[in-house]
């Protein structure tokens, strides 16, 4: 089925279907899903440019030196065989 619609007729309906699918409130619901695939016919979304590539950080030898002191220490205090008693 082709729609003979103007322009100001289109952008009319699509301001329409927009509101409509924006302010329900089950936007999973077959019916707004039906409606978002209409809306998408008539204004495409324009095409997203890729996302760069993730970075990959290295953690400095400071952090290195903390975590290895930490474990250290955790697995002394943290370790069934201490009195706590003791202490």
């Amino acid at each position: 089925m082709h729609l003979d619609l103007s322009d100001e007729e289109a952008d009319a309906l699509a301001q329409e279907l927009h509101d409509i699918v924006e302010c329900d409130r089950y936007p999973l619901s077959p019916r707004i899903q039906a409606l978002r695939a209409i809306l998408g016919k008539l204004r495409p979304e324009p095409a997203r440019k890729p996302l760069p590539p993730l970075k990959h950080y290295e953690p400095s030898v400071f952090t290195e030196i903390i975590w290895a002191d930490l474990r250290f220490h955790c697995r002394f205090w943290m370790s069934p065989y201490t009195d706590y008693r003791l202490r």
